[in-house]
């Protein structure tokens, strides 16, 4: 089975989804500049050797050592993948503070039993870290990658630090319009948000 969701939620402030970007997006970042991943890494204070391509490789103590000074959460399925990514951007919130998605993709391909309780373990941990979020979410299982066959699996409703599962609600129609905004492309042509704009977002930041 293949899962999905979709987000519906009050927009947060500029300042806030700068916090819930951070946070909830690891930094292995993928980009195919190499420069641009090497100005990033010397801006987190991430050690690094190059291969002989030039593409660095980051030292997982440092990286480590990164994603706890900004308070990082463990996050598998529900991540935000907005500072440099080479797939184009990913997740459920925009540095606008838009918080929405449609029928996003999670890579997770496991029985429902099993998915379901990730997910919501998940949300949990967001829930509790950024208790300003207020959105509600559906997650579906489909037959395969295209969406083919979905049914609603869960519905979880995120408000005051805390995650409900939501009993008996009814499928959403797919927004078309709001699944394209999901889908456009938020990062610069070098791949990545530019590092002058990501050092002002990285100090504006409570550091843990």
């Amino acid at each position: 089975m293949h899962f999905f969701i979709s987000v519906r939620g009050t927009r947060v402030s500029e300042a806030e989804a700068s916090e819930v970007i951070v946070r909830t997006q690891d930094w292995w970042v993928s980009s195919a500049d190499h420069e641009y991943l090497c100005s990033l890494y010397d801006l987190l204070g991430i050690d690094y050797s190059q291969l002989e391509t030039g593409f660095p490789i980051p030292s997982i103590g440092t990286t480590q050592l990164a994603q706890d000074r900004y308070g990082c959460l463990n996050l598998r399925l529900l991540k935000n993948r907005r500072i440099g990514d080479r797939t184009g951007p990913y997740g459920w919130c925009g540095w606008d503070g838009h918080i929405g998605v449609e029928m996003l993709r999670l890579n997770l391909s496991e029985h429902a039993v099993i998915a379901e309780p990730n997910v919501y373990g998940e949300w949990y941990e967001i829930a509790e870290a950024l208790p300003f979020l207020e959105l509600e979410c559906q997650l579906y299982g489909a037959d395969n990658q295209e969406g083919e066959g979905v049914k609603l699996v869960m519905h979880y409703r995120i408000k005051d630090g805390k995650v409900t599962r939501m009993i008996n609600n009814e499928e959403w129609e797919v927004d078309q319009k709001e699944k394209m905004k999901g889908e456009c492309a938020e990062l610069s042509d070098g791949g990545g948000v530019p590092i002058g704009e990501l050092k002002i977002i990285l100090s504006m930041l409570k550091v843990c």
